[in-house]
């Protein structure tokens, strides 16, 4: 909607770094994918994988966005969107495509791509990507403020026991741990982060031994 896209272009301006990984193996289509993102936002940073192994490899990392090809050598069709969700699943994941059946379109959408763009097409990208940066926001405050309210909820529930005392302090320090383990776990977005231009040497795709591009 237009009020998404508003807030997104508001995170843009407080200095959010955008972190994209892109999935796509034909060196070509990469470079176009990298102009466009660069033309779009200021500040990047943009990581490249072209096969499976890689890819699984920085689906570790904190990521803002996914955007993928369909159809990559190594990986069955749409086995990126089951990996990433496996790994992390709250990464919103824009699909690219040199033809796309709507049939194959429904298919994605159902494993859980949020939006789809043929590679001659990619004017609405922006709005799309502003659009799931502020919905990822909206998403991560609705699951920190489910948390909080279970950990009041055990934590209340502990005053009416024998030694509630004690067991309200261990319980503490134990959600503690959780929520700290909770805060290094597969949440994408991170509103208090800025953002960070960066440089992009698109002759490294074409490297045989190319396993992922930092930028």
């Amino acid at each position: 909607t237009g009020n998404e896209i508003i807030k997104g272009r508001k995170l843009m301006q407080i200095g959010k770094v955008l972190k994209i990984l892109l999935l796509e193996d034909i060196k070509n289509d990469a470079v176009l994918l990298k102009r466009k993102l660069k033309a779009d936002f200021e500040n990047l940073k943009l990581t490249i994988t072209k096969n499976k192994r890689s890819f699984t490899k920085q689906l570790t990392k904190d990521w803002d966005i996914l955007i993928a090809d369909i159809n990559i050598s190594d990986m069955e069709e749409l086995e990126f969107i089951r990996i990433a969700h496996g790994i992390n699943p709250h990464i919103p994941i824009i699909i690219v495509a040199e033809e796309i059946t709507e049939a194959a379109v429904i298919t994605a959408m159902k494993a859980g791509a949020c939006d789809y763009f043929r590679k001659c097409d990619l004017i609405r990208l922006q709005t799309v990507i502003l659009r799931e940066l502020t919905l990822a926001e909206a998403r991560q405050k609705a699951i920190l403020s489910y948390k909080r309210q279970s950990y009041f909820v055990k934590i209340t529930g502990l005053f009416n026991e024998t030694n509630a005392i004690s067991s309200a302090i261990s319980a503490i320090i134990d959600l503690m741990m959780d929520y700290n383990n909770y805060e290094k776990g597969g949440i994408c977005f991170k509103p208090e982060a800025g953002y960070a231009s960066c440089e992009f040497d698109s002759s490294n795709i074409g490297n045989s031994d190319l396993e992922a591009i930092e930028c």
